[in-house]
C-alpha cells in the first residue's frame, strides 16, 4: 500500500463519489476504483456499501478514513519540515465565540511565549472543529461545549455564562416572567450551537414555545441588532461585559434561568502533539488562570 492508495480513498470519502474523486484528482476513473478494491483486498475490509448507485461509508471504512487522514496529515507535515526547514508549527482552530473573544488573548500569549511558531487558525461553527481536529487537519481546537466523537479527548480550559441584553431604550424590563418571554422579539444564535442549545432547553424545561425574531451564525451581528434596540440577545457575558459596563447594553433577568457553560480543549486521542505543540495545548488549558 502507498500513500497514493490513501490520498485516493480520502477524496473518494469527501466527494462521496468515485467521479468526483476522480475529477479532484485529475485521474481516470477506472484508477480509482481498481485503488479502493486494492485496499480492501489488501486490509481484507469492506470500505463501502455500494447502494443503488451511491457510496455508503461502512464502520470499518470510518475507522480507516481516521487513520489514513492522520498519516496524510503527518506526511504533510514531513514535508514542510523538509522543504522549508525545521519551522515549528501547530494549526489552531476555534468556535466563534472562543474566537471571537478569547483567541485574540491566546494568541498574544503564544507569540510572546512561543515567538518562533507558526500559528495557523480556522475560526468555524463547533462541529465544523470537531471534524477538522477528528481529522487530523488540526492539531488542537477550542469549543463551546465537549465532544461527541470518541476519536477525540476534552478538558475543560474556562468557563462562561450567557447573558440576556437589550439596548437602553429596548421596551422591556429589568425582569421578564416565564409567561412574558414569548412576547418578546429574541436575537438567537443558530440551532446546533452550544449557546442555543443551552437556551433551548431552558425553553423546553419550562415549556416555553416561540420563534426567535434572528437567528445568526455571527455573534457580533446579535450584539449590533441589540444596540439597535431590535431585540433581546442572549451572549456570552465575556463578549458583552465592557458595553453592560458603559450601560450601552443592559442586563435582563429571565425568571429562573441560568446559562453556566464551560468551554473545552480537544484534541486526537491518536496524535502525538511535539514537545512544543504540547506546551502550546497546556498554555491554551491554562487560559483561565492567565485571566484572573
Amino acid at each position: 500500500m502507498t500513500l497514493r492508495h490513501l490520498k485516493i480513498f480520502k477524496e473518494v470519502c469527501d466527494h462521496g463519489s468515485i467521479t468526483k474523486a476522480a475529477e479532484a484528482l485529475f485521474i481516470a476513473q477506472p484508477s480509482v476504483s481498481v485503488a479502493i478494491s486494492e485496499l480492501e483486498k489488501h486490509y481484507n475490509v469492506t470500505l463501502f456499501q455500494r447502494i443503488s448507485n451511491r457510496l455508503i461509508i461502512t464502520e470499518e471504512g470510518k475507522s480507516v478514513y481516521e487513520r489514513a487522514c492522520n498519516v496524510l496529515n503527518a506526511f504533510d507535515d514531513f514535508e514542510s519540515t523538509a522543504y522549508n526547514g525545521d519551522i515549528p508549527k501547530i494549526k489552531i482552530g476555534t468556535s466563534l465565540t472562543v474566537g471571537t473573544y478569547i483567541l485574540p488573548d491566546l494568541m498574544c500569549q503564544i507569540k510572546k511565549l512561543f515567538p518562533q511558531v507558526q500559528v495557523s487558525v480556522k475560526i468555524f461553527q463547533t462541529k465544523i472543529i470537531e471534524d477538522l481536529v477528528a481529522k487530523g487537519e488540526l492539531d488542537i481546537g477550542l469549543i463551546e461545549s465537549s465532544t461527541s466523537l470518541p476519536v477525540l479527548q476534552a478538558e475543560k480550559f474556562s468557563e462562561d455564562e450567557l447573558v440576556v441584553v437589550c439596548s437602553q431604550n429596548f421596551p422591556a424590563p429589568d425582569n421578564i416572567s416565564k409567561n412574558e418571554i414569548a412576547s418578546y422579539p429574541f436575537i438567537l444564535r443558530e440551532q446546533g450551537s452550544a449557546s442555543r442549545d443551552l437556551f433551548d432547553m431552558y425553553l423546553k424545561q419550562n415549556d416555553i414555545h416561540f420563534t426567535p425574531s434572528v437567528e445568526t451564525v455571527i455573534p457580533q451581528a446579535a450584539i449590533e441588532l441589540a444596540k439597535l434596540g431590535l431585540g433581546i440577545a442572549v451572549l456570552p457575558f465575556g463578549m458583552v461585559k465592557e458595553l453592560i459596563s458603559s450601560k450601552v447594553l443592559k442586563r435582563i433577568n429571565l425568571e429562573g434561568a441560568k446559562f453556566q457553560r464551560t468551554y473545552f480543549i480537544i484534541a486526537h486521542r491518536q496524535r502525538n502533539l511535539s514537545a512544543l505543540q504540547k506546551q502550546i495545548y497546556d498554555l491554551c488549558l491554562n487560559y483561565k488562570n492567565l485571566t484572573e
